[in-house]
């Protein structure tokens, strides 16, 4: 048997026993429903009890999310019914929209932002839903927290990139736990785990850094971590009076392109200044971290890829980083970092071409 029919399979099992449950069928519901996982002679079994209690590699596409959460829907004759829009893209970014717009910024600042719920916490993860799951816009509000809260915390820390996460300790603690938000480490790893983009509309901010209280201002910012990717997820973030996530909508569509995402950019320039301006250097030092440096991270050689900011002043947190030795990409705190200096009195950047070559070089004398 083939394994889209496997997967076929074990959806019509899920939405019978969905249906027995609805229908107070409990005892019936408690049952145990196996096929076969993507991985060869691995036998997947999805516990019914409890949403999300099988195998990871059961949900971690958008579609096969999609389809499953389609099982928990009672009348599949039910169109979506469109969540509710609570605002505009303007309320985000009112420093940013409140300007003179050309037709395309008016466009952009009319974009509707949509009802998320933070019963218990899981704002995050409701809007992820909603962007992503046409069958999750489907279910009344009681289905959605349910569902929302089984992702977080039974689905949420079986995905592996966690392991790659510079917080990972604090997202373990973070995820499972009641009466606390989830942050954008957990939307990084929604992105890494789904391999999509997003784009993120965020409020300003006040935040305290060293005992002082800066000024954020509003930014958009893609997290753009497959260029290779056309689409863009996305959701706004604001402050007021706690954090809280929300799905944005383009006119009819919760994505847009990449074309669309660089115009936005290009439209909306975000200049930092004074206090503001992005900082990311070497730790102890003045030098800058650039992308394309090869850096050291527990002794290894990387390159660096990507610098993520985060906090008032923004200062790169973390870096995106290819390990030179395994090609593999991590995630790793600036703390940890320090640079690659050639050898000889002057400091030059090391590229990943001129550090392979003095490798090989060394290899030869060996």
């Amino acid at each position: 048997m083939s394994e889209g029919q496997h997967i076929e399979d074990f959806i019509a099992s899920q939405k019978f026993i969905n249906q027995q449950k609805c229908l107070g069928f409990v005892k019936d519901a408690r049952e145990t429903y196996k096929t076969r996982s993507t991985t060869p002679n691995i036998e997947i079994v999805d516990n019914s009890e409890k949403p999300f209690s099988g195998p990871v590699e059961l949900y971690t596409t958008v579609e096969k999310l999609n389809t499953y959460i389609g099982t928990f829907i009672k009348d599949q004759t039910k169109t979506e019914s469109e969540t509710k829009v609570v605002g505009t893209v303007s309320d985000t970014i009112p420093d940013l929209c409140g300007k003179e717009l050309d037709e395309f910024q008016k466009d952009l600042c009319s974009w509707s932002r949509m009802k998320s719920s933070g019963s218990q916490f899981d704002c995050l993860i409701h809007t992820f839903l909603t962007m992503t799951s046409p069958n999750f816009r489907r279910l009344p509000s009681g289905q959605k927290d349910t569902l929302a809260s089984a992702f977080r915390r039974t689905l949420f820390l079986k995905f592996p990139v966690i392991n790659r996460a510079s917080d990972r300790d604090e997202v373990r603690k973070r995820v499972p736990a009641s009466g606390v938000f989830l942050t954008d480490s957990e939307l990084q790893i929604l992105s890494l785990t789904y391999k999509i983009n997003f784009i993120v509309f965020e409020q300003a901010k006040k935040e305290k850094v060293g005992g002082r209280t800066m000024s954020m201002p509003a930014t958009i910012t893609p997290i753009d971590n497959f260029p290779d990717t056309n689409t863009f997820y996305l959701l706004s973030n604001i402050f007021k009076p706690s954090r809280h996530y929300e799905a944005v909508k383009a006119k009819d569509s919760y994505t847009v392109t990449r074309d669309t995402m660089e115009m936005i950019l290009a439209e909306f320039p975000q200049e930092f200044t004074g206090d503001a301006k992005p900082i990311c250097k070497y730790p102890g030092t003045d030098r800058d971290i650039e992308e394309g440096d090869i850096v050291i991270y527990n002794n290894k050689p990387c390159m660096v890829l990507q610098k993520r900011y985060s906090g008032s002043p923004p200062r790169c947190q973390t870096l995106k980083v290819q390990m030179l030795d395994t090609d593999e990409e991590e995630e790793i705190p600036v703390k940890n970092v320090k640079p690659h200096n050639s050898s000889g009195g002057r400091r030059k950047r090391l590229t990943k071409r001129r550090y392979r070559r003095k490798m090989a070089r060394r290899s030869r004398k060996v």
